[in-house]
């Protein structure tokens, strides 16, 4: 789906940003670093000694790439050392990288011509001032969608980021909409 037409370097901007803040001691995330989450400090402290987890994550396309290092970071943090900041603004920076690379393919990608019909049920989760993912393409993308299951769910006042932004709703509508379709 085409999401923005901006440059990719304003992620560099955000990330110096956000470690500003960070060391003023104000909590804030960039991109999804869930290290900064007080339930993930909460959960890395529970998990402390303990075995470690196996966690499997399924997908492909670039939407795997850009989205899997979160996978591994979070992993990387639950379960290893904590690493200094250079290396930590190193992780962006390959992440930026990345993100370069990526930037033409990824914009080339448009679900509304290229994903028409998907053979698994459909719950999406739609965030009205989402300024990554413009609402009103997802919305055109839905109604020309067809599959098995097909639901839209809107979140007014929430942007990109439903989990965090309102983790309430979301673990809501995930038990209310998305397990049933599990069974």
């Amino acid at each position: 789906m085409v999401a923005r037409t901006g440059a990719p370097d304003r992620l560099v901007g955000k990330i110096r940003n956000s470690y500003r803040l960070a060391a003023a001691g104000v909590k804030t995330w960039v991109n999804c670093p869930r290290r900064m989450q007080p339930a993930y400090h909460k959960l890395r402290q529970d998990l402390h000694g303990h075995s470690p987890i196996t966690m499997r994550v399924v997908g492909g396309g670039w939407g795997l790439a850009c989205n899997g290092i979160h996978f591994l970071d979070l992993a990387a943090f639950l379960f290893g050392r904590e690493y200094p900041l250079a290396t930590r603004l190193r992780y962006f920076g390959c992440m930026q990288r990345s993100l370069d690379r990526l930037w033409d393919s990824i914009q080339a990608i448009d679900l509304r011509t290229e994903a028409l019909r998907l053979e698994v049920p459909v719950v999406l989760l739609i965030g009205r001032a989402d300024y990554n993912t413009p609402w009103e393409l997802t919305q055109d993308w839905a109604q020309q969608l067809s599959a098995p299951h097909l639901e839209v769910v809107w979140f007014d006042g929430v942007g990109h980021f439903l989990p965090i932004e309102n983790r309430d709703a979301f673990q809501r509508t995930l038990i209310e909409k998305v397990l049933p379709l599990a069974s």
